[in-house]
C-alpha cells in the first residue's frame, strides 16, 4: 500500500517572523530615544539663550536698557562720579526713579560669532552713547574700599590684561537675571567670583562686587522711553 504525501507544513511562528519583531521593537525604541535626544538638546539651547522682557533673544550689538525686575526700586544704570576724587574713575550707578531707563548699552560675547547673548557666557557691556566699556574696580580708598563696576574696560583681547572687563548674566533661583563677575578668559587666573549688586552710599545706588541683591531685566531700547 502506498502511503499518502503530505507537504511540510509551514510554521506561522517561524524564525523569521519571531526574530522580526523584537527588530521592530528595538528600532522604535532606538528612534524614540534619538528623537527625545534631540529635543532635549533643542530646548536646552533655548533655554541657555538670554532673552528680553518681550521674549527676544539678547542680540550682540543692539541697544538695551537694564532694568531691576522690581517696580520701586529704581529705574536703569548710567554712569556718575562717586566723589570729587578724580583718580576714581566714573562708576556705573542706578537711577533712582523707576520712570529713569538710564543709558542703552549692548553686549558683546568673548566668541564674536556668536547670534545671541548666552547665559554663563563671557560678555563686554558698553555704555552706547559714550563707547564706554565696563570693568570691576580693584578696592580703592579713593573709590570707597569697595570693587565698583566702573568705566575704563577694553572691549574684546580676552586674557590676562582683560580679566576684570568679562562679565556674566546667570538665573538667580527664583528665575530672574542676575549679573555676574566670573570671568573664563584666562585659564591660569584665580579669580573671586560673585554677583554684583547694589551699594546705597550718598544718596546714590551704586553696582558693585556684592552689595544688596539685584536682579535684572533687559529692554530693547527706544528713544524717548
Amino acid at each position: 500500500m502506498c502511503g499518502i504525501h503530505q507537504p511540510p507544513q509551514t510554521n506561522p511562528f517561524s524564525n523569521t517572523f519571531i526574530t522580526s519583531k523584537p527588530f521592530s521593537m528595538k528600532l522604535s525604541i532606538i528612534t524614540l530615544i534619538l528623537s527625545l535626544s534631540t529635543l532635549t538638546s533643542i530646548t536646552t539651547a533655548g533655554n541657555d539663550t538670554v532673552l528680553d522682557i518681550t521674549g527676544d533673544k539678547l542680540r550682540p550689538g543692539t541697544k538695551y536698557n537694564i532694568l531691576p525686575v522690581f517696580r520701586g526700586r529704581g529705574g536703569g544704570l548710567s554712569l556718575a562720579h562717586l566723589n570729587h576724587s578724580s583718580s576714581c574713575p566714573l562708576v556705573v550707578v542706578q537711577e533712582l526713579s523707576e520712570v529713569n531707563a538710564g543709558q542703552p548699552l549692548t553686549f558683546y560675547p568673548v566668541n564674536g560669532h556668536d547670534k545671541a547673548v548666552k547665559l554663563s557666557t563671557d560678555v563686554n557691556v558698553e555704555f552706547t552713547v559714550t563707547a564706554t566699556v565696563w570693568k570691576l574696580s580693584n578696592v580703592a580708598e579713593e573709590c570707597g574700599n569697595r570693587r565698583y563696576v566702573v568705566s575704563g574696560g577694553v572691549k574684546g583681547k580676552p586674557g590676562l590684561e582683560t580679566v576684570s572687563n568679562w562679565f556674566r548674566i546667570e538665573k538667580s533661583e527664583s528665575g530672574d537675571y542676575k549679573l555676574v563677575f566670573c570671568p573664563h578668559v584666562c585659564k591660569y587666573c584665580k579669580v573671586l567670583c560673585g554677583d554684583l549688586g547694589v551699594f546705597v552710599d550718598g544718596g546714590r545706588r551704586w553696582l558693585g562686587f556684592g552689595g544688596d541683591f539685584f536682579t535684572v531685566m533687559f529692554r530693547k531700547f527706544e528713544y524717548g522711553k
